[in-house]
């Protein structure tokens, strides 16, 4: 797999931006046949099936992260620390992870082949270039993901982030992450260390999103497959001062039983 760094994932952004990448479905971005089809979840995954096929009694899922035994990812290394901290769940990059322009953590639980995703999130400290969100269609091993990504950044002058959301197709097939859904402007991202809310919902073969409650669109793709993880996810916010931000993270929920 080629390396990649932040830098050639903001360039990208930056380039598609201005190419004026279309919003539905691939986006217009070229992939290899093997990514643009639906990929299964390798086996013995637990699946709740929508509750258009039975009665649905999906529990869900939801996290406080007040108690820190809940079975979220704990780590400490050289490229990240991601750990419960303040009732919150903390992801602190400390360097660009050469390999992933993304630190991407899955939720503690089951696979499901429809359901919706939000929380809050906020970035602390100088936001930089952050970009994150909510991980969704995600295999177990994280070989293959989306993330629905915002950007706080308070430089109204960057006209490629400032008040900017899109979707990226994270994979081990590709060389860089391949864009879905184009950087699309939405006033209703607060920018800085304000808190946003980011909602997924995800059915058979479309994904809608909310920020802050307003939606934002609704998007048809082959790369869910048919049962699959969510999580979060952030970028380093800055290719030199990778410390300078962290993403924080509370009220984690997830519905199984879809309306």
């Amino acid at each position: 797999m080629k390396r990649r760094t932040l830098w050639s994932f903001l360039l990208m952004w930056l380039a598609l931006s201005l190419a004026a990448v279309g919003f539905g479905g691939l986006g217009g971005v070229g992939l290899p046949a093997q990514a643009a089809g639906i990929r299964a979840v390798e086996g013995g995954v637990v699946t709740y099936l929508p509750s258009l096929l039975r009665g649905c009694s999906d529990p869900g899922y939801v996290d406080d992260f007040s108690n820190p035994a809940t079975g979220w990812p704990i780590v400490d290394d050289s490229l990240v620390k991601a750990q419960y901290e303040d009732d919150q769940y903390r992801i602190a990059p400390r360097a660009v992870n050469p390999d992933e322009p993304y630190y991407a953590f899955l939720a503690p639980t089951v696979a499901r082949a429809e359901y919706s995703v939000e929380f809050d999130i906020y970035w602390a400290g100088d936001v930089g270039e952050s970009t994150g969100g909510i991980v969704f269609g995600a295999a177990p091993d994280l070989s293959d993901f989306l993330v629905f990504g915002i950007s706080p950044t308070t430089n109204a002058g960057n006209s490629e982030l400032y008040q900017k959301f899109g979707v990226v197709y994270v994979s081990d097939t590709l060389s860089d992450p391949a864009v879905i859904v184009a950087p699309t402007t939405s006033t209703a991202i607060q920018t800085g260390n304000a808190t946003n809310h980011l909602k997924v919902t995800v059915r058979q073969g479309q994904f809608t999103l909310a920020i802050n409650g307003v939606g934002v669109g609704t998007f048809g793709t082959s790369l869910i497959p048919p049962a699959s993880h969510s999580g979060i996810a952030t970028t380093a916010g800055d290719f030199f001062n990778p410390q300078k931000s962290d993403a924080w993270i509370d009220n984690y929920s997830l519905v199984g039983c879809l309306p």
